[in-house]
């Protein structure tokens, strides 16, 4: 399980290893080529717009409260 949250290493990592270009991903998530890049590098995005990214790459989101 993943603790840390580099969002955007674990978007660029999963689409690489599922061969999918940016297009593809954004197409599958309903958004901007550019949107994908933006998550990639890290820039904000909103939380929605992460949840369909990672929706799309079949990527699973758990929310673990810390103790």
């Amino acid at each position: 399980m993943v603790y840390y949250f580099d969002y955007g290493t674990i978007l660029r990592e999963r689409r690489l290893e599922l061969g999918l270009s940016q297009e593809a991903v954004a197409n599958k998530a309903s958004v901007h080529r550019t949107t994908v890049g933006n998550a990639e590098r890290g820039d904000g995005i909103t939380l929605d717009i992460f949840l369909s990214l990672a929706y799309a790459l079949g990527l699973e989101i758990q929310i673990v409260r810390r103790t």
